[in-house]
């Protein structure tokens, strides 16, 4: 059983068996890539028991029935091709990616890799020829600069990261394919008769879910939660740097995009770049002393379209390259002219990635203050008071005063008895304006507050500008009994709205 509901593959890895012939030290690269695909993938998902890989390891006779292995080739929910020119010049290997390609529109379905690169001028069958290839390769320059296929012998790390990031991106790809199938199976399948029509296979021709608009892994901007971080595609010589930031990114719960590789077409290629850089905080690439591909409809290759289309959008923009490259050694004129760019930082990969960290977790900015309100003259503070019980309301209050960049004194003093007794005192006499909060505060506590500043008014060297009393939640209450000229009571037993409170606020400051 697939992963996949309606499926009976997972994943098809389509190679020619050139490419899987023992070599000199005994080993089958394709069969060995496949088994490390298998158990990456089992531990990326953690479903072991349910990844189906179709792989076929013998070699094709006139006898072998091509028909049933073009038939598992459409009930595949995932397509890897392992490109090399042998994959090219072989008529099977074309003829599969022709019939995985007629029964899927959706491009994320389809995988890319090279075990060895073509020669100049040489191209894939479509779709796959626009397709962004993992290289399963690097060239050797110290001895006659010739590309040699990874292996878990030769540069057993890059091999890896390589490896772990196919598994990803399938593993992506294979999560968004089972969560859009399993409410159709649901809603088809009556509860009784789920477990058994689940384990039955699925008819030879199955079509693929219908295609979804894809859901975004990471919110925008959420409290606390940092925006997604644009971490751009780069040449083949640094996705092992990028895995480094990925990791390292990841330790922070920092989200990064793009969840997938985009697709090479250039319209194609464009388009998704901008879509993502919609969302995010800022752009980083990581450059090297290798130039991008510049295929015919992206002239200018993918590594300065992307920074190209994060200026346009006006995305902040972060690029690294290793203080250790030497520009003069960097052949191509105008990579060498990139690398030179005012934005491009020469530092150690670890400062970098501190840099990064921190402006991913800082804060935003906090809006600036509204000015102060037209006309506003004010010579002393405003007393804003209340008992422990409305302290959230003056709270409130005050926050939204001090916007306003108005002098505030909050009460809630610390003290002793004399020493909070001498602080409201105090604040009676001097403060401009108050605002007191009768809301749960017991009702005496706040028939002494006014007969205190009716007490206390005599020793003041000018009257108060403004006295306001918000009579604020519960409505069921006493009365407070006292009316002073002075005192401007406002009735907000049903809430202090948002109105109401911009309204006092603009009344203690103009």
């Amino acid at each position: 059983m697939a992963f996949v509901h309606g499926f009976e593959n997972d994943v098809f890895i389509s190679y020619a068996h050139a490419d899987n012939e023992v070599d000199a030290l005994g080993d089958a690269w394709v069969q060995q890539f496949q088994q490390n695909l298998r158990i990456a993938l089992k531990q990326r998902l953690g479903r072991g028991d349910d990844i189906n890989i179709y792989f076929d390891a013998r070699r094709l006779q006139g006898n072998h029935p091509l028909d049933e292995i073009l038939d598992s080739v459409r009930k595949s929910a995932v397509f890897v091709a392992v490109g090399s020119p042998s994959y090219v010049n072989r008529q099977w290997t074309r003829d599969e990616l022709a019939a995985f390609a007629a029964v899927s529109d959706e491009p994320g379905r389809l995988f890319g890799i090279e075990r060895l690169p073509l020669d100049e001028g040489d191209r894939y069958p479509d779709p796959l020829n626009d397709y962004f290839r993992i290289s399963f390769w690097q060239r050797d320059q110290a001895e006659a600069d010739i590309p040699l296929t990874l292996t878990p012998r030769l540069n057993a790390t890059l091999y890896y990261v390589r490896l772990q990031t196919l598994a990803e991106q399938i593993r992506g790809q294979l999560m968004q394919m089972a969560n859009r199938a399993a409410p159709q199976a649901a809603a088809a399948v009556p509860p009784v008769a789920m477990h058994a029509v689940s384990s039955a296979p699925a008819p030879s021709h199955a079509p693929p879910p219908p295609a979804a608009a894809p859901v975004p892994a990471a919110p925008v901007s959420v409290d606390g939660v940092p925006r997604p971080v644009f971490l751009a595609q780069v040449t083949e010589d640094l996705e092992y740097y990028r895995e480094q930031v990925l990791s390292h990114l990841s330790q922070f719960d920092i989200p990064v995009l793009p969840l997938d590789m985009y697709p090479q077409g250039g319209a194609d290629f464009k388009a998704a770049v901008q879509a993502d850089l919609g969302r995010v905080k800022f752009f980083v690439q990581l450059l090297g002393p290798t130039a991008s591909r510049r295929p015919r409809d992206l002239p200018e290759g993918y590594l300065v379209a992307q920074s190209d289309l994060a200026a346009e959008a006006g995305v902040p923009i972060l690029q690294w390259r290793s203080p250790d490259l030497v520009l003069d050694t960097v052949i191509d004129p105008a990579h060498r002219a990139y690398l030179a760019g005012e934005r491009v930082e020469a530092v150690g990969l670890e400062s970098f990635k501190a840099k990064i960290v921190e402006l991913a977790t800082a804060p935003p900015p906090k809006p600036p203050a509204p000015p102060p309100a037209e006309g506003m003259v004010i010579d002393g503070p405003i007393f804003i008071n209340a008992n422990p019980d409305d302290q959230p309301i003056a709270e409130e209050v005050f926050e939204k005063a001090r916007l306003r960049r108005l002098p505030l004194v909050l009460s809630h003093p610390v003290g002793t008895a004399e020493e909070v007794r001498q602080d409201f005192e105090r604040n009676w006499r001097e403060c401009e304006s108050v605002v007191l909060i009768y809301g749960s505060a017991p009702q005496i506590w706040v028939r002494n507050q006014i007969m205190l500043y009716n007490k206390l008014k005599r020793e003041r060297e000018k009257p108060l500008r403004e006295f306001i009393m918000l009579n604020c939640p519960p409505q069921q209450k006493p009365p407070v009994g006292i009316a002073l000229p002075e005192v401007e009571e406002i009735d907000c037993r049903t809430g202090l709205s948002a109105e109401i409170l911009e309204s006092v606020v603009l009344d203690l400051a103009t």
